[in-house]
């Protein structure tokens, strides 16, 4: 337990500051920004407001603050990171234009902003001591805050002589090793190395293995002729020990539902029975074979439905609006739509998230690796269209900019509701259909926009005459606790997704049970037993 050492000013301070005179020599302050490795400038950095409070808050405190502040880790005057230059300039600024910084040294200042930016805890707080705890994308303590008491508290068991780390990102854990070095270089000036970045495997980046998704798609064939000599057993259950129903000679043609499990197909027979296609587990061969057209017309013929048309998110498009989107929502031109096409994921895949038939490939290294055929997918196409996903994702479901409203609600005297654009979320919705079609609902970008709806769905209910139960973001919160349980991650799910929960549950007495509700029962039932399972920290 400690107390912070220094506290940021509120936003007050630099309201007299705001003179049209200094919002143009402000926005004079620019630099472009590259990520280490990559010699193309990426995006733009510009000062923020928080650190002309820091400045302001700097130059008020006494001379012992001002010391140990200093003595906290920043960037040296002379790194080549832009936020040092940014500072600089900022710390020009500041001892030109407000009276409290006119009697301090520019490099002084400067140095006193890279240092309350580097070390500062939520709340604008910077303590002497926790402040010097390094950062882990798999941290062994948290920090946590209440009235008056600011604590870390251990994860897991600690021992004698371990380091302390914690996680200077929030929501940002759940993302991939690229954009948490992204954020961390951007905000923190340094380049991660803890024990999650430098594993082999990035479990945030699985996709559906492409080659078994082919076999998936072979299965859902409807039409087969038999191709073994002299034939096949046709059987009441999907095992090789199931009672025996008829049997198919060669060449017979077998219609087929649709279903399968595993190599067994079900045939569409009064007797509903089952049938193997290929005897790889009994040392035999191909047993049945597609006729010929049929296996096409599923991969990429007629009968193929277009991701746009699979509507996997489209209840939340229900949940959300009353009419259609004003604007019909579009990518941009960075998106290569052929690949989206040729990349396009079985039907079953996209609708079903919980299919225990999908084998799933993880990111190792520069490629993706199934464990289930073994085979390495290196695709150049998918890694650019993950790369473009990846990037709108980040900007649509996790960037603050989400919040692009229309206006605000006014909830009392001192509070309102911002309103989210409409196209906006229309166009997120298609986002989550694209990446879930194309990326598969085990990536992160695909959990990502689970976030960002059910945030929406329990905004809705927190603020709406009695709202209905929705049984989508009840389902999709109990997708993510499973995800994050299976990412082994430092914190419990309940960290993330107990307070959202709550949010949706805790008004369900409330509510006038809509028709849904009784879908909605399951799920309930899930996410409390999730919730009972684990509290946060």
């Amino acid at each position: 337990e400690e107390k912070p050492i220094f506290v940021r000013p509120a936003p007050e301070v630099v309201k007299k500051v705001w003179t049209d005179q200094w919002v143009k020599d402000y926005d004079r302050i620019q630099a472009r920004l590259a990520f280490p490795g990559n010699g193309q400038a990426e995006v733009k950095l510009s000062p923020s407001p928080s650190m002309v409070r820091n400045a302001i808050g700097y130059a008020k405190s006494s001379k012992w603050v001002k010391e140990e502040l200093l003595k906290l880790w920043h960037p040296a005057p002379g790194s080549d990171h832009p936020l040092v230059g940014i500072a600089w300039q900022l710390a020009l600024l500041c001892v030109a234009r407000i009276g409290e910084c006119s009697s301090l040294r520019v490099n002084e200042l400067a140095r006193a902003i890279l240092a309350t930016e580097m070390n500062m805890f939520a709340g604008g707080l910077v303590f002497q001591l926790f402040s010097r705890v390094n950062h882990s994308c798999y941290p062994n303590v948290v920090f946590t805050a209440a009235k008056d008491e600011w604590k870390l508290k251990a994860l897991r068991p600690i021992q004698h002589g371990d380091e302390l780390t914690h996680a200077y990102l929030g929501e940002g854990l759940l993302m991939p090793t690229p954009q948490r070095r992204w954020h961390l270089w951007r905000s923190k000036c340094f380049f991660c190395i803890c024990e999650r970045c430098l594993a082999p495997v990035d479990p945030l980046r699985v996709v559906p293995c492409r080659f078994c998704a082919q076999e998936v798609k072979k299965l859902c064939c409807k039409r087969w002729t038999v191709v073994h000599k002299p034939g096949i057993w046709y059987r009441q259950t999907p095992s090789t020990t199931g009672g025996q129903i008829g049997f198919f000679k060669t060449g017979m043609r077998v219609e087929t539902t649709g279903n399968f499990s595993g190599l067994w197909v079900e045939v569409d027979d009064k007797h509903s029975g089952w049938v193997l296609t290929h005897g790889q587990e009994v040392g035999l061969g191909e047993l049945l074979r597609p006729e010929e057209g049929e296996e096409k017309n599923q991969q990429g013929g007629h009968r193929r439905k277009s991701w746009e048309s699979m509507d996997a998110w489209a209840t939340y498009g229900t949940i959300f609006f009353r009419t259609v989107a004003v604007n019909p929502p579009r990518f941009p031109e960075s998106v290569d739509m052929d690949a989206v096409e040729d990349l396009q994921l079985p039907e079953r895949y996209v609708l079903d998230p919980f299919s225990t038939d999908i084998a799933y490939a993880q990111f190792e290294g520069d490629h993706w690796h199934c464990k289930k055929c073994g085979r390495d997918e290196r695709s150049e196409a998918l890694l650019n269209l993950e790369a473009v996903l990846s990037r709108l994702a980040e900007r649509t479901f996790y960037s603050p900019k989400i919040v692009q409203t229309e206006g605000f609600m006014k909830i009392d005297s001192s509070s309102k509701l911002a309103m989210v654009n409409a196209d906006f979320l229309h166009n997120a919705i298609l986002l989550a259909e694209l990446v879930s079609s194309t990326l598969g609902h085990q990536h992160w970008t695909a959990q990502w926009a689970r976030i960002l709806f059910t945030d929406i769905c329990g905004s809705l209910r927190a603020f709406a005459h009695k709202p209905p139960l929705h049984w989508e973001p009840l389902r999709d919160l109990c997708l993510l606790w499973d995800w994050l349980e299976s990412l082994d991650l430092a914190q419990s799910p309940a960290c993330w997704l107990r307070a959202r929960a709550d949010r949706l549950l805790s008004v369900r007495e409330e509510v006038a049970m809509p028709a849904v509700e009784e879908e909605a029962i399951p799920w309930i039932e899930g996410l409390r037993r999730r919730c009972e399972g684990g509290e946060p920290p």
